[in-house]
């Protein structure tokens, strides 16, 4: 058995010596993987700044409160860790550590306590809307190379190249702790432990992408700026207000409009919807359809069964997944779906075949090595799901490979030096 405070107090109190020496075993066995991020919605951030429903404020409203972060969005907030070789390669860029460190300098100077939850066993994207560009932007860049055209193959490994890659993830982690941060893998999805943390009152506001309004926290900071002593944030309620929508409608708006879960609802897309631009997607169309009718009416209408079939199983797995995603409560110590226990509300329906989509439960030990970081992620997620979800690298024994590898030693080494003397 484990609890809320158990949990965070191994955040501080966890050996120096042990975090740096799991750092140091595990840069013996780099592995290129797959670093999952919360729920993404097409077009939401750029339709919320349309609508002017993105807010600014000065940096000294967030003194002296307590955020929850989303760990691996603000490691790919960072622009200094942008390696364009990161993908392909593997490993880590070069002085991540120094450029991690500053951000820290950044929240201790306004007196920011940043509370950082990593994601956990997650099921991967259901279709490539968000991944396939990327993919497909990688095999251009290793034909350029092939070629010998380094300079487009390196443009092209930038466009594809997460900012960081699940190399160092984990490497983080436990440099947080070591720093003394307060760090915690979620069971499941950050967003939702986010979210029941903003709920619970443990943190006094989150910092992560705007799809972690799907989830019911009230505001979101999507971007801190400490060189110009700002940040920008949206508020649920006002987006709410404006589209006069309710929260449920606001899910299956966004659902509508497409997830990693979800396809685009094929018929937003059409002229129709789009007067001034068809055939280029627009936020607002799923907000209109979905305030003309619910969203299971607009589920009997597809050209083909099949593509009926795809959809409506996309859509049925993303509300899951927003309304059951599992997490720690901290009130019983226990990992259950989000909202169950929450006094006036009946809990959660969850489905009877939710392992299908999640995986099996696991063992109350095993939840705990992974909450502490002691273990990573993926094995309990093979486990759960009995099957190994990695995405391939090409990383093959080619000679352009090992002319790469050559040719990037000056550039690692350049980069450490530069990093030595700042």
């Amino acid at each position: 058995h484990f609890g809320s405070r158990a949990i965070l107090a191994l955040t501080r109190r966890h050996s120096k010596h042990r975090s740096r020496l799991a750092v140091d075993k595990a840069a013996s066995c780099l592995q290129v993987l797959p670093v999952s991020v919360a729920m993404r919605v097409r077009h939401l951030q750029s339709h919320l700044a349309d609508q002017a429903l993105v807010h600014q404020g000065k940096l000294d409203r967030l003194r002296g409160t307590r955020v929850g972060v989303d760990a691996v969005f603000w490691l790919r907030s960072i622009q200094a860790l942008k390696d364009p070789f990161a993908d392909a390669l593997g490993g880590i860029p070069p002085g991540i550590f120094g450029f991690v460190d500053k951000e820290l300098e950044s929240f201790k100077r306004y007196d920011i306590t940043p509370l950082f939850v990593f994601q956990g066993v997650a099921p991967g994207p259901q279709h490539s809307m968000f991944v396939s560009r990327m993919d497909q932007q990688m095999e251009l860049a290793w034909t350029y190379l092939a070629k010998g055209q380094k300079s487009e193959a390196q443009k092209c490994f930038a466009v594809s190249t997460s900012r960081i890659n699940g190399d160092f993830v984990y490497f983080i982690f436990h440099h947080l702790r070591h720093k003394g941060y307060e760090c915690l893998n979620a069971p499941y999805f950050a967003g939702a432990q986010l979210a029941h943390f903003a709920e619970q009152g443990v943190v006094q506001t989150v910092f992560g992408p705007p799809g972690l309004l799907l989830y019911g926290v009230q505001s979101v900071v999507i971007h801190i700026n400490f060189a110009q002593f700002a940040f920008d944030w949206v508020d649920l309620e006002s987006v709410l207000q404006k589209w006069q929508i309710s929260r449920d409608q606001f899910v299956d708006a966004c659902m509508l409009a497409g997830t990693e879960y979800c396809l685009t609802y094929p018929y937003l897309n059409l002229g129709h919807f789009q007067p001034a631009a068809p055939g280029r997607f627009n936020f607002d169309a799923a907000v209109y359809i979905i305030k003309q009718a619910p969203l299971i009416n607009w589920m009997q209408t597809f050209p083909t069964e099949d593509m009926k079939n795809d959809h409506v199983d996309g859509y049925c797995i993303c509300k899951v997944l927003v309304q059951n995603s599992p997490v720690l409560h901290l009130q019983d110590h226990v990992i259950r779906p989000l909202g169950a226990g929450t006094p006036g509300l009946p809990p959660p329906q969850v489905p009877f075949d939710f392992h299908m989509i999640m995986g099996e439960k696991l063992p109350k030990s095993l939840y705990y090595l992974m909450l502490n970081g002691i273990i990573s992620h993926k094995l309990p997620q093979a486990l759960a799901k009995g099957e190994w979800t990695d995405k391939s690298q090409p990383l093959v024994d080619t000679r352009e490979f090992r002319d790469l590898l050559c040719d990037l030693q000056d550039y690692r080494e350049t980069d450490r030096k530069s990093t030595r003397l700042n």
